[in-house]
């Protein structure tokens, strides 16, 4: 028998996958702790990983991001956590729906990282 998370769209699965990583930075009480800690720890209570970080991301509006990978196998999703400009708001976006570059870099790197 399928497992629950398998019978879902593949559009909504990938949308809980989202919400679970956003969720996870919003809970966290970290205070002002700098953006990378905030992405690790997120990413330690849903067993994702992270794959780069870009100091100086390339896209308007955010200052920095992060590349992340959640869910396993088939279930598997490349995410970017984004940090606006104002230092505070941070969002997820998948790589998917990101309109510059990076995410078509994200989904490569995650590819490559599984091979290795």
């Amino acid at each position: 028998m399928d497992s629950p998370e398998k019978n879902l769209p593949a559009d909504l699965d990938h949308s809980l996958e989202t919400i679970e990583l956003e969720l996870a930075l919003e809970s966290l009480d970290l205070g002002g702790s700098p953006f990378e800690d905030r992405v690790e720890s997120a990413l330690e209570s849903v067993g994702g990983s992270l794959l780069f970080y870009m100091p100086e991301a390339c896209s308007p509006g955010v200052l920095k991001l992060a590349a992340v990978s959640t869910g396993h196998d088939d279930l598997r999703r490349t995410l970017l956590v984004l940090l606006e400009e104002n230092g505070e708001t941070i969002r997820v976006e998948s790589c998917a729906d990101h309109t510059s570059p990076i995410g078509a870099v994200a989904v490569s790197f995650a590819q490559l990282s599984e091979r290795l």
